[in-house]
Order: C-alpha cells, then sequence, then structure tokens
C-alpha cells in the first residue's frame, strides 16, 4: 500500500493552487511506477495546454491595450471584467473600479439599456450583431455616441458573457446633424422665399425640383 499512499499523496499536492509543473515518482518497475509515468505523460499535457492559454490572453491583452477602440469583456448581467486602456482613458474604468463591480449600464443613458438588453438576447439567440448604435456618458460629463459590435463567450456550450468593442462616431454623428439640420434650413429658405428657383437637370434639361415661388 505504500505506492499508493506516496502517489495518493504527490497527486494532491500537485493539484494545490501554489504548486505548477509538478511531477510524481514512484521507484521501481511495477504497475505502480506505469501509472506514475502515465500521470506524468498528463501534467505535461496539461502544463502545455495552461502555458498555450496563458500566452493566447498575453496576446490578447496586448493587442486590446493597443487598439484605439474600446475592448470590453462583461457577464451576463452586464457586470465588467475586463476594459482596456482606451475604455479607461474615455470612461476611468480601471482594476480596481472593476473589483468593486462597474456595470456597463452604468454609462449607458437610461432609454438604451432595455435595447441593450435586446440586442444581447439576438446574440444569444444566434443572431450576428450588426453594430448598434448606443449613447454613453464618458468620465468627463460628455455623451458619446458609439457603434457596439458584441459575441457571447461560451463556457461549456453556455453563454457566460458577452465581449466586444466600442467605436467612437461621436463626431460623425455630429457632423450629420448639423448636415440634417443646413438641409432642413436650405429647404426652408427655398420654399418661403419670394423668388422663383429652379432645379434642372443638364443632360434632359427637364425640371428636378421647385419652390412654390415658382410653381406660381
Amino acid at each position: 500500500l505504500s505506492p499508493i499512499t506516496t502517489l495518493s499523496r504527490q497527486v494532491h499536492e500537485i493539484g494545490q493552487p501554489l504548486i505548477s509543473h509538478g511531477r510524481v515518482s514512484v521507484g521501481g518497475s511495477d504497475e505502480f511506477s506505469d501509472l506514475s509515468r502515465e500521470i506524468n505523460l498528463m501534467l505535461e499535457t496539461i502544463d502545455k495546454t495552461h502555458d498555450g492559454l496563458l500566452q493566447s490572453e498575453a496576446r490578447f491583452r496586448e493587442l486590446a491595450e493597443l487598439l484605439p477602440q474600446i475592448i470590453f469583456e462583461m457577464d451576463v448581467q452586464g457586470t465588467l471584467s475586463f476594459v482596456n486602456r482606451a475604455g479607461f482613458e474615455r470612461f476611468d474604468i480601471d482594476a480596481e473600479r472593476l473589483q468593486r463591480g462597474a456595470n456597463v449600464r452604468d454609462y449607458l443613458i437610461p432609454e438604451d439599456s432595455k435595447r441593450m438588453d435586446r440586442g444581447l438576447a439576438d446574440v444569444v439567440s444566434g443572431k450576428k450583431s450588426v453594430g448598434d448604435i448606443y449613447h454613453l456618458m464618458t468620465r468627463d460629463g460628455t455623451m458619446m455616441s458609439a457603434i457596439v459590435h458584441t459575441a457571447p463567450v461560451l463556457r461549456n456550450d453556455h453563454v457566460a458573457g458577452f465581449r466586444g468593442i466600442v467605436t467612437d462616431i461621436t463626431e460623425r454623428v455630429i457632423l450629420e446633424e448639423a448636415l440634417i439640420e443646413s438641409q432642413e434650413y436650405l429647404q426652408t429658405l427655398l420654399m418661403s422665399v419670394g423668388v422663383g428657383i429652379l432645379v434642372i437637370d443638364a443632360e434632359t434639361h427637364t425640371i428636378i425640383d421647385t419652390n412654390p415661388a415658382a410653381l406660381d
């Protein structure tokens, strides 16, 4: 029974959180030594897989920190677990804030919260995120318009959360609103001016637009 006890104790010690890359050792050339070699092969495979996952996660984190877009991860309740440097700069979300429990709804305007729930439900059902526009409050109190693309985080074939990209389109939205306002102002001016105005197609010479004064 001594080899069994030794093997069991060594396997238990390797399973402790502070022990990594451990191996078992049982002397001799019987079935117990063969079992210890098989266990060591299994542990070596686990270590390689674990190291590969760590390297993959490190590459993701390094890339996320370099991107100008905001990268985030959150659980199904909206509690944030990761935000890259761009997110910190815009929303003051650091590791301490994440540990206290930052929720994405803390930064959304109330009108967008329910719409976000519907969008996440579509993603869970298998639909592709087309990029919804949301309005968020930044660290300096200004409003940011952003396109948000999300994807589910799967664990054991179940949705455990979401990760996504936030692209700031505030300047584009402001320009579009200014353009619409300018067009509406020009249209109102053309409709109210007492001088007849015509817009004529250069090729067909047909009238394609006019104001009431011209019609009169």
